[in-house]
């Protein structure tokens, strides 16, 4: 890698000298190799722990500690102008290593309690990287621990130990404060789109037979899905145009979400417009029809004829628009 630097570092001064670049390329360009070698050597600890099938989080912390002191290189504060890719890159993969670096059973409290814990465990890692870090690193840590919980709608439970002044670059403050402010607007006064149901449904012990009496008479594709299934939000934009197929025709769109927040689940449906009918299980409902439709894992689907019978348990994905649209339209004659 040393080698392999410095024959970049010799072409780029004959480049530089015949090319007669200015001295905001060259510092660029310095910047821009410099942050990819760095990037490359910390995706080191996890593609090789992969490659060996090996576990990224227990193979980096049996790695040589001297492996990384290029990072004592760093000089730990904003490049503006001198933007580039592999900076970003380099300071994600930093951020990725040093929650690597977070002892396990920790890991585990934080990862397995983000509902009945959360501040608990939101609040150790804010203390974490206070210790581990400073200047402007420490920024970027926290910055990404406040920006990932907000973007995965968990403002209602970060809220009470939200603390921009822990921010100390103006930037990055200005982006979370404004991430926080849109979070905040969207639980507190979320904005429905037009068609959009919420309803409610406490029935405990029959939620399948009490869900299809709602919709008599009709063909009723349902939808199991969740905020943070980002495989259900990609499903959301082909299910919106088969709804729009079916419109004033005798389908309901049920979506009906579990093992989430129901703070998320409004927000979600807000911001992401997902308008049909909508239902949010307790974990008794979920479990009553993951035994019914067999479920695995989300997104899952299923369709329900006019006389409320199963079809298929384990329907087509919106997104295999033909088969789908075929098949409610068989049910619908």
């Amino acid at each position: 890698m040393i080698s392999i630097r410095k024959s970049v570092k010799v072409e780029l001064e004959l480049f530089n000298k015949s090319e007669r670049t200015s001295n905001e390329f060259r510092e660029w360009s310095k910047n821009f190799i410099k942050y990819d070698n760095w990037s490359s050597m910390m995706e080191y600890r996890w593609a090789h722990a992969m490659a060996i099938n090996e576990n990224p989080a227990l193979y980096v912390t049996q790695m040589p500690k001297e492996y990384f002191n290029f990072l004592n290189e760093f000089e730990n504060n904003r490049i503006d102008k001198l933007n580039s890719s592999t900076y970003l890159n380099f300071l994600n993969e930093y951020a990725m290593y040093i929650d690597q670096l977070v002892p396990l059973d920790s890991q585990k409290v934080y990862l397995t309690n983000m509902t009945d814990e959360f501040e608990k465990g939101a609040s150790f890692f804010l203390r974490y990287y206070n210790q581990v870090e400073k200047g402007f690193l420490k920024d970027v840590l926290i910055s990404k621990l406040y920006y990932r919980l907000l973007d995965a709608k968990y403002y209602a439970q970060l809220k009470n130990i939200f603390d921009i002044n822990l921010i100390a670059d103006k930037e990055l403050q200005d982006r979370i404060q404004q991430k926080y402010d849109y979070e905040k607007n969207l639980f507190e006064t979320p904005q429905f789109s037009e068609g959009t149901k919420l309803n409610e449904l406490k029935d405990e012990n029959d939620f399948f037979n009490a869900l299809i009496k709602n919709y008599p008479n009709k063909v009723i594709y349902i939808d199991f899905w969740a905020p943070w299934c980002s495989p259900c939000m990609s499903e959301m934009p082909y299910s919106a145009k088969i709804k729009n197929h079916f419109q004033d025709k005798n389908v309901a769109f049920v979506y009906l979400a579990s093992q989430c927040e129901e703070g998320a689940w409004k927000t979600t449906i807000a911001e992401q417009k997902i308008n049909g009918e909508h239902y949010f299980l307790s974990d008794k409902q979920f479990a009553q029809l993951s035994e019914i439709f067999k479920i695995n894992g989300i997104p899952h689907y299923a369709l329900i004829d006019k006389n409320g019978k199963i079809v298929n348990g384990n329907a087509p994905r919106p997104s295999s628009e033909n088969e789908l649209i075929n098949l409610i339209e068989k049910n619908l004659n």
